[in-house]
């Protein structure tokens, strides 16, 4: 075979090589567009607790499930993630003082969906499936009772390889995970284990599903460590129900240093009182 033919075929197999990836990459978009799409949702209703918590205590609620950490201290809209503009724009919308039903609330929070049922982007509804409507309609009273201060609605969306990494499974969506038209049991405050496990899935998008930790990579949350009980309370690492009480008013760890800045300690310390630092050390300590 003489060279000439060589390099025929060696442009022929690249050629077919590149079809090859430029089908499989086209076959990821629209599989991504697919999971993308709208869906068919029942009609999503809240029974608006008016007396259930103050006003006050809404934000104090937000700050609790971790709203507040992405969409800002007052819900006032969250800064730009620093992701690869190839892959998507996130910047949390403004929540605060915005006309959304209740209706919108639900399938937002509960169901991963926005007001067309389509899929929200980096939102973790998985965390919120056990969150009380005593809790939800705190949020949703002191959100509406806030002034507008920002046009900032709804900045994210996806760039070029942001479908072909949903169709991949890279970005994983809530709605991936939630079963739709079901509801799972509500889980009323209280210090107890139970409880700690409903605030402990905001945890879990950083430290993992089974919080053994989280490996680092460039488009999902930050990688947060084990944080079970088996690695919490060994000698190494030294915590103990007091200084995992003032961790969240500190950030100081029991070595005496300082948590890394991506851990949101001051958000969640605003929401928790001793009724949830005590829960979710009795469900952390127990894994």
């Amino acid at each position: 075979m003489s060279q000439l033919q060589i390099k025929e075929m060696i442009k022929k197999t690249l050629k077919i090589l590149m079809a090859f990836i430029a089908l499989m990459l086209l076959s990821l978009y629209l599989v991504g567009l697919w999971k993308l799409r709208s869906q068919t949702l029942e009609k999503s209703s809240l029974t608006i607790m008016q007396s259930a918590l103050s006003l006050e205590d809404g934000l104090t609620v937000a700050a609790r499930f971790g709203c507040t950490s992405c969409h800002g201290e007052a819900l006032s809209g969250g800064k730009v993630w620093p992701i690869p503009s190839l892959i998507a724009t996130v910047e949390p919308p403004a929540l605060a003082g915005r006309t959304i039903t209740d209706e919108q609330w639900v399938k937002a929070v509960r169901h991963g969906l926005d007001h067309e049922n389509q899929p929200l982007l980096f939102m973790p509804s998985t965390a919120y499936q056990q969150i009380s409507d005593q809790e939800l309609s705190a949020i949703i009273q002191w959100s509406r009772n806030q002034k507008v201060s920002t046009t900032n609605e709804n900045q994210t969306q996806l760039g070029l390889l942001g479908p072909i990494m949903v169709g991949i499974g890279m970005l994983e969506l809530s709605t991936d995970h939630i079963e739709k038209n079901s509801r799972k049991s509500q889980v009323q405050p209280a210090a107890n284990r139970e409880y700690g496990a409903v605030l402990a899935q905001v945890c879990a998008q950083c430290h993992g599903s089974e919080f053994a930790g989280r490996p680092l990579d460039s488009q999902g949350p930050p990688a947060g460590p084990d944080i079970r009980g088996s690695s919490l309370l060994n000698e190494k690492h030294g915590w103990n129900k007091d200084n995992f009480s003032a961790f969240f008013k500190s950030g100081t760890k029991p070595d005496g240093t300082k948590v890394s800045q991506l851990m949101p300690w001051q958000a969640l310390g605003v929401g928790y009182q001793d009724t949830q630092i005590d829960a979710l050390w009795k469900y952390l300590s127990s894994l």
